[in-house]
């Protein structure tokens, strides 16, 4: 099955569901769509949602949500309405509150943030390890006068 993304110029792009990831096709990075027209930007939201009910309405389908977490970002950074149209943008904001910031406070909203990085990056990448363990401190030595 495919469906069809009409870009800006024009041209439409098929999108194959039967690839592994259709997602790669649309090729989401916040580097790629920063440069689209709004009306671009319309359609590749309209594109992700399809996908996204094409394999099945998944709460779980992390690229879907991670896609839609990229071009809501977009809608933002625009400052634009985004428009609450499906399931998928409900998900897409509860996930975007546990997204990394980079901000996380206390010590329990760290920890929070590990467990949750280390199922998904096991849940995504089950042929490796990830390994997190706290630096060790350093030990500041002070000079002595002679």
């Amino acid at each position: 099955m495919k469906i069809e993304h009409k870009l800006e110029n024009g041209k439409i792009r098929h999108i194959c569901l039967q690839d592994e990831n259709p997602f790669e096709q649309l090729d989401l990075t916040p580097e790629n769509i920063s440069s689209v027209s709004d009306e671009e930007l319309n359609q590749l939201r309209e594109a992700v949602h399809e996908i996204w009910r094409i394999r099945g309405s998944s709460e779980n389908d992390d690229e879907a949500i991670n896609a839609s977490i990229i071009i809501n970002n977009e809608y933002k950074r625009r400052e634009r309405e985004l428009p609450n149209k499906d399931k998928l943008d409900e998900i897409t904001k509860t996930k975007e509150k546990t997204a990394v910031t980079g901000e996380e406070k206390g010590k329990e909203e760290k920890l929070k943030f590990i467990r949750e990085l280390t199922e998904v990056f096991e849940r995504n990448l089950p042929e490796y390890e990830l390994i997190i363990k706290p630096k060790k401190k350093e030990v500041k030595r002070f000079a002595t006068a002679k």
